[in-house]
């Protein structure tokens, strides 16, 4: 019925983020910056604003429709 979601792609330990991580650990924050520059904010900007609107809109809706 449900198909197996594989979600380890979607962890900070994952091989993706070890790069960024490293960068950090190396150079800190502002080399991050140099490295990534606008891709870094941009998704940080695009995580909050998806996770916002689904704790504060969808989810809230779906409760009081329901009802």
């Amino acid at each position: 019925m449900f198909k197996y979601i594989n979600l380890s792609k979607f962890k900070l330990n994952s091989v993706r983020f070890s790069h960024v991580k490293s960068t950090l650990k190396t150079s800190g924050f502002k080399g991050l910056q140099e490295k990534y520059g606008w891709k870094l904010f941009a998704g940080v900007i695009a995580y909050y604003l998806i996770r916002d609107i689904t704790f504060y809109l969808i989810i809230p809706y779906l409760i009081i429709d329901r009802t």
